[in-house]
């Protein structure tokens, strides 16, 4: 029997060793608090402010227009060889030279619906005259607001 409770004592012994060196128990972080910043309280509206944010809003809506206008000034460069080419298909039937002066009245979504062109110098015929405004009602630009640019094109 005493080798029996030698036998029990020596198992529990092992148990209690073996436990105590099984792998550590993972320890779940803690949070710590974030401090959160102070908060200052809204400033009461002075005529001064008002003033203030009435000029910001004015120059970023000026600065919007100038965007747009950059725009519109960049897609008519780019845009003008199709007035060109126009000139030199009328050219070959109708001999005429001279400067158009051209006014596009661009609409709040892009499109110019009723563009304004007249001879400044020079002779063209009423069809080239159409022509030249009819390519004008398929030009788009994006733009925030309706806005009017007027350029010259001498075609010659």
């Amino acid at each position: 029997m005493k080798k029996a409770i030698n036998s029990v004592t020596l198992v529990g012994a092992m148990f209690v060793f073996l436990s105590s060196c099984a792998a550590p128990q993972p320890v779940k972080p803690t949070a710590k608090p974030v401090a959160k910043p102070i908060e200052k309280p809204a400033e009461k509206p002075t005529l001064a402010l008002i003033d203030k944010t009435f000029e910001e809003l004015a120059a970023t809506e000026s600065e919007k227009k100038k965007t747009d206008m950059d725009h519109v000034k960049n897609v008519v460069n780019m845009r003008q060889v199709q007035l060109r080419n126009l000139y030199k298909q009328e050219k070959i039937s109708n001999p005429s030279q001279g400067t158009l002066l051209i006014k596009l009245n661009i609409s709040d979504k892009g499109t110019v619906p009723n563009p304004e062109v007249s001879v400044d110098s020079g002779t063209f015929s009423p069809e080239f005259v159409d022509s030249i405004r009819q390519e004008l009602t398929g030009w788009r630009f994006m733009v925030r607001s309706p806005l009017t640019y007027a350029f010259k094109i001498e075609l010659k």
